[in-house]
């Protein structure tokens, strides 16, 4: 079957903090990093579990790492839809997708040499 995606998925859980833009004023913080598992992950964007849900729309700073690099990916992406997980009637774990919004072009093509990699 062909792939009809613009970017090759790594499926592999990887490691991820996040904090909402709207807490990020000239240098200063005022929210904490959450950390999150990554269900997946492409140059585009990715899916990832938390347990709670985030608004569709809402602007999200990550910092995403590869286990077995030293560089990490900070990126800014806009969460486009949540669904809360099937596993469990009382579950409330969420999964949250992203598309990324601000990503350097060498992260992306990191991203996209490990998709290959990995196939």
């Amino acid at each position: 079957m062909e792939e009809k995606r613009k970017h090759r998925r790594i499926e592999r859980s990887l490691m991820s903090w996040f904090r909402t833009v709207s807490f990020v004023m000239i240098g200063r913080c005022f929210s904490k990093w959450d950390m999150v598992t990554v269900r997946n992950l492409s140059a585009g964007g990715m899916l990832f579990s938390y347990d709670d849900a985030i608004a569709e729309g809402t602007l999200v700073n990550f910092k995403i790492i590869f286990p077995f690099s030293a560089h990490a990916i900070r990126c800014i992406g806009r969460i486009i839809s949540n669904r809360r997980s099937r596993e469990s009637s009382y579950s409330k774990i969420s999964f949250i997708a992203t598309q990324f919004e601000k990503i350097k072009k060498e992260d992306k093509n990191l991203i996209n040499r490990v998709a290959n990699e990995l196939r």
